[in-house]
């Protein structure tokens, strides 16, 4: 993913097989903080710019995300899960109630790609103090 002044973020697919009450053919995905390349660095959870999100896997094939490798030299174990709004549980992305709150916990639901691009400007924002209106 590529933002402004050519900053790139890379990211990880978590899983690649969600199918539940919101459709099939989605991922869950997480995107790492900035100037962090899981390709070069070590990385863990604490190395994430947003929490874990379901998305299509319409992003690739439109050209929004790219693959730039397929295999981490470690493994990355995150914990995370998604809040069921109304219902005042915690859940995985397949509906399945989980026991306790998770480190890493967003929304349950299909995140789109506005979704997305909010959660890590405001996440750039309140990091680093970027002023939007300076970029180009």
């Amino acid at each position: 993913m590529t933002l402004f002044n050519n900053t790139e973020l890379y990211g990880i697919v978590l899983n690649n097989h969600v199918t539940n009450k919101n459709g099939t053919d989605q991922i869950v995905i997480a995107i790492f903080d900035i100037g962090i390349n899981p390709i070069e660095n070590q990385v863990d959870d604490n190395s994430l710019l947003i929490e874990p999100q379901v998305v299509s896997k319409k992003y690739w094939t439109i050209g929004l995300f790219e693959t730039v490798f397929k295999e981490f030299k470690n493994d990355i174990i995150i914990d995370y899960g998604f809040y069921e709004l109304g219902f005042n549980r915690f859940c995985d992305e397949y509906g399945k109630i989980l026991s306790k709150e998770p480190k890493h916990l967003e929304l349950s639901g299909v995140c789109t790609i506005h979704g997305i691009a909010f959660n890590v400007i405001r996440e750039l924002i309140i990091r680093y103090n970027i002023d939007l209106h300076r970029l180009n």
